[in-house]
């Protein structure tokens, strides 16, 4: 369970991550003017929401990284990255550890990702883990 310490960290957390994607896009405020850094959480989601909708119709989404993974610490990813298949997933289609390309992110910011039976599909990002570099002193 979280602590309300823990829960502001991670509404934080996400505020943070939508304004900095809103600001890489040239957005800075909303349709009524107020500055994004001002603004709390669900406007903001709303927005990058909105912005998803708007990249996807002008075939755009694949600057968009999403989170993987269920780990207290955020890790992203988006079209072209590699992503590793957890346990959850197994059921279809896919070998626990084994890496697979990213195709894409879906307007639902699901991966699309290709399965080990050659189907593409959306997959929700919560069952699959960040590739990530093993340190020097672990080797």
């Amino acid at each position: 369970m979280y602590t309300d310490y823990e829960i502001r960290k991670r509404v934080e957390q996400e505020r943070q991550r939508i304004i900095e994607l809103l600001k890489e896009k040239g957005i800075t405020q909303n349709s009524e003017g107020e500055g994004i850094e001002d603004l709390p959480l669900l406007p903001l989601t709303l927005m990058e929401n909105k912005l998803v909708m708007t990249l996807m119709e002008n075939d755009l989404l694949e600057d968009i990284k999403v989170r993987v993974g269920c780990s207290v610490k955020d890790y992203f990813a988006g079209k072209g990255d590699t992503v590793l298949a957890s346990w959850s997933i197994e059921w279809s289609g896919f070998t626990v550890g084994s890496p697979y390309k990213i195709k894409g992110i879906s307007p639902s910011k699901n991966l699309i990702i290709e399965n080990d039976n050659g189907n593409t599909s959306q997959y929700d990002p919560v069952h699959f883990s960040p590739v990530m570099a093993i340190p020097d002193n672990f080797r």
